[in-house]
């Protein structure tokens, strides 16, 4: 996203027309959210807590590239080691955990 929540939340106080058209560019766009998700209690109930880490646009190329390629691999016989979340920007079709947070290896056959 190309402006800090803080600049936002100003604009949406201060300057409501520059807060919309800021709104309206991202409106229909797709971006690769990176989560965290925490479990409370509070007052005997559970609560789930998410907020978000990280905003990524989608490298729709790079995607495209690792999805042939792993198609190449798999025509040929061949098995995938392939990191969870290595797709775009660290996420993909597959279960998306960014590389450098924790991310783990799994085999596609």
């Amino acid at each position: 996203m190309q402006h800090p929540a803080k600049e936002l939340f100003l604009w949406s106080q201060t300057d409501n027309q520059k807060f919309i058209e800021a709104i309206q560019k991202l409106t229909f766009t797709e971006h690769l959210f990176k989560l965290k998700v925490k479990e409370e209690m509070y007052n005997d109930e559970q609560w789930l807590k998410s907020t978000v880490v990280r905003v990524d646009r989608i490298d729709w190329v790079a995607e495209s590239k690792l999805m042939i390629d792993s198609i190449t691999k798999l025509n040929r016989g061949e098995t995938l080691d392939v990191p969870i979340g290595s797709g775009i920007n660290g996420g993909s079709t597959y279960p998306s955990v960014t590389p450098g947070f924790g991310g783990s290896l799994y085999r596609i056959t």
